[in-house]
C-alpha cells in the first residue's frame, strides 16, 4: 500500500513523459496493485483467530493507590507489552507514508508517540521522586529489571521507552543511586548501554524486525528511519521525473511490511484491567525542571539525605523490598537475544 501510493504521487508528475512512458508507469501501477493484493491475501492467511480476552482477578483493587516499587515487574511486562501491542495493530500505512504523523493525518502514530514520551518521563519520575535513597535504588533496579523481561517478551517499544527514560540525565546524575545496586545488575544495565548506542540503533532495529513473533516494534526507530527514507532519498532517482526510486519504495515497504506482519500474532497473557488502568491513565510524571531540582536534592549534603529519609512511610514503602533472586535474574548471555548478539 505504501509503495503504491508512492507510485501514485510520481504518475502525477508524468505528463510530460512520452506515451510509452505513460503506458509502462501504467502496467507498473497495475502490477504493484495485483501485487498488493495477493499479499494482503497471504497475510489474512497468516491471521490467528481473535483471541478471547483472558482476565483475572487482580490482586490490586483500585489503579490510583498502585505504587511502582510495590508491583511484580513480570506481570507489568506482560500488562505493557499487551498494551502496547494494541496500539501498534492500530497502525495503517496510510499514517505511515510522507511523514503524515507530523502533519496531523496519522493519529494512531501520534498517540503511539505521545504514549512512548509518557512512559519515559514517568520512569524518571519514579526513580528520582523517590526521596528515601534506599527505597530509591530499589525503584531503578526494577526498572532495569522491567527492562530485561521486556526484552525477553520481545517487546522492544516498551524496552526502549524505559531505556530512554533510566538515561535520562536526571536519573543518570543520581550517583549515590547507582553505586547501591548489586553487581549483577549494573552488569546487566552494562550489557543495555553497550548495545544500545546511537551507532548501533541500525542493527538493533534491523534485528528487532527479523525477531519471530509475538512482538512490538520500536514505534519511535520506526518512524524514524521511515521519515530518513522520505527525507534522504527522492522519489525519483536523480530527480528525474520519469524514473522512479525503487530503493526508496523498498526501504519503505521493508519497515511497513515489518509493522504490519508483527500485527497479526498479540500476546496471549491472562489480562489484568487493573493494571492496565494504572498504566493507561495514573502514570506519574513532573515537569523537568522539578525533576532536574528534585535529581540535585538527592545528590545534595548527608544531612538532606538523613532528613528525606525520616519522611512518613508510605504504602509506597511499606512492603518488603522484593529480591532480585525471587524476581529470576540470573544473567545468561542467550537471554539478551539481538543485545548480546550487537555487543
Amino acid at each position: 500500500v505504501g509503495s503504491e501510493m508512492c507510485i501514485r504521487d510520481s504518475l502525477s508528475v508524468l505528463d510530460k513523459s512520452s506515451p510509452k512512458e505513460k503506458e509502462w508507469a501504467s502496467y507498473l501501477t497495475d502490477s504493484l496493485k495485483a501485487a498488493g493484493h495477493e499479499y494482503q491475501s497471504i497475510l489474512q492467511s497468516m491471521t490467528v483467530p481473535p483471541l478471547k480476552k483472558k482476565k483475572k482477578k487482580s490482586k490490586w483493587k483500585d489503579p490510583a493507590k498502585i505504587h511502582f516499587i510495590n508491583l511484580d515487574t513480570v506481570e507489568l511486562a506482560r500488562q505493557m507489552s499487551i498494551l502496547d501491542s494494541r496500539l501498534m495493530q492500530k497502525l495503517s500505512p496510510p499514517e505511515l507514508v510522507h511523514e503524515n504523523w507530523e502533519k496531523g493525518k496519522g493519529p494512531n502514530a501520534l498517540a503511539l508517540k505521545e504514549k512512548n514520551l509518557l512512559v519515559s518521563a514517568w520512569v524518571a519520575t519514579e526513580i528520582v521522586s523517590t526521596p528515601n535513597e534506599k527505597h530509591r535504588i530499589v525503584v531503578l533496579r526494577n526498572f532495569i529489571l522491567l527492562c530485561f523481561k521486556l526484552l525477553e517478551l520481545q517487546n522492544f517499544n516498551g524496552f526502549l521507552n524505559v531505556f530512554i527514560g533510566i538515561k535520562k540525565e536526571q536519573v543518570t546524575s543520581q550517583k549515590k543511586t547507582w553505586n547501591g545496586l548489586s553487581t549483577e545488575i549494573k552488569m546487566m544495565w552494562s550489557i543495555f548501554e553497550k548495545g544500545m548506542t546511537v551507532e548501533k540503533f541500525p542493527e538493533f532495529f534491523e534485528n528487532t524486525i527479523a525477531a519471530k513473533t509475538p512482538k512490538v516494534l520500536p514505534s519511535f526507530l520506526c518512524m524514524r528511519y521511515l521519515a530518513l527514507q522520505e527525507t534522504i532519498e527522492s522519489d525519483f532517482y536523480n530527480d528525474e521525473p520519469g524514473l522512479i526510486n525503487f530503493s526508496k519504495l523498498r526501504g519503505l515497504s521493508h519497515i511497513i511490511g515489518a509493522i504490519l506482519e508483527s500485527q497479526q500474532e498479540p500476546y496471549n497473557f491472562y489480562e489484568d484491567t487493573v493494571i492496565q488502568e494504572y498504566l493507561l491513565n495514573h502514570l506519574h510524571t513532573l515537569p523537568e525542571d522539578q525533576l532536574n531540582k528534585l535529581a540535585a536534592e538527592n545528590e545534595g549534603e548527608e544531612g538532606q539525605v538523613k532528613k528525606n529519609s525520616k519522611q512518613k512511610k508510605s504504602s509506597t514503602t511499606s512492603k518488603k523490598e522484593p529480591s532480585v533472586v525471587n524476581q529470576n535474574t540470573t544473567l545468561d548471555s542467550s537471554k539478551y537475544l539481538f543485545i548480546s548478539r550487537i555487543n
